[in-house]
């Protein structure tokens, strides 16, 4: 499970028995094509306001 979820980029952690557990929130925003929270661009770019927009 964990070299699956490694390879996939999927956030996860371990239990004290060792077992990786990841977020709900991660698996429905990826199950579901939305955003997924804390992620990327496609092309690199962070996902923030663009503050040029309040400088004009």
């Amino acid at each position: 499970m964990k070299r699956w979820l490694s390879r996939r980029a999927w956030p996860f952690v371990e239990n004290i028995a060792g077992v990786p557990q990841g977020g709900r929130a991660y698996y429905a925003a990826r199950m579901t094509a939305t955003v997924v929270p804390g992620s990327t661009d496609r092309d690199g770019a962070e996902n923030e306001p663009d503050f040029d927009a309040l400088l004009a």
